[in-house]
């Protein structure tokens, strides 16, 4: 499957799928080993709004996406970054989140920026639930942390 946000500053590649959730993780040779388990899925975000959980892969979101093709830059110390943009919008529950991801050009660091965005009027309460599954070396006896 296609990615459509793939990150790299040729130590540590992160490519999200198409809910802006990761689902590779190379580090420190790219394309050798996944640190991501592909037998659980992939690192998983969601949104506790009004009593539910929401993960955004589920149908009741809407996605676009800004990587490769039309990359945006910050700089810092003359350096630029690329980053990847995620935005998804449920009309369901009317949130959104914009998600902004980078791998650092000099240090081997992944980041994400998430933002919730409230589309109703009312004020409400909303948790952002986001967790990961490493497969470190891609070991099959269930080590997962370095």
């Amino acid at each position: 499957m296609a990615r459509p946000v793939i990150l790299s500053n040729g130590s540590l590649t992160v490519a999200l799928d198409n809910f802006g959730q990761v689902r590779d993780f190379y580090f420190p040779y790219v394309g050798t080993e996944n640190h991501v388990s592909q037998r659980i899925s992939a690192w998983k975000i969601g949104l506790f709004v009004d009593n539910r959980i929401n993960w955004i892969d589920n149908s009741d979101w809407d996605f676009t996406h800004r990587g490769q093709e039309t990359p945006r830059y910050f700089t810092e110390n003359s350096v630029p970054h690329p980053i990847g943009q995620t935005f998804a919008k449920n009309k369901t529950i009317n949130i959104a989140i914009s998600i902004e991801d980078f791998v650092d050009n000099k240090l081997n660091v992944f980041s994400r920026n998430f933002h919730v965005i409230n589309l109703g009027g009312d004020s409400r309460q909303v948790k952002l639930f986001a967790y990961q599954v490493f497969r470190i070396g891609e070991a099959n006896d269930g080590h997962d942390t370095a």
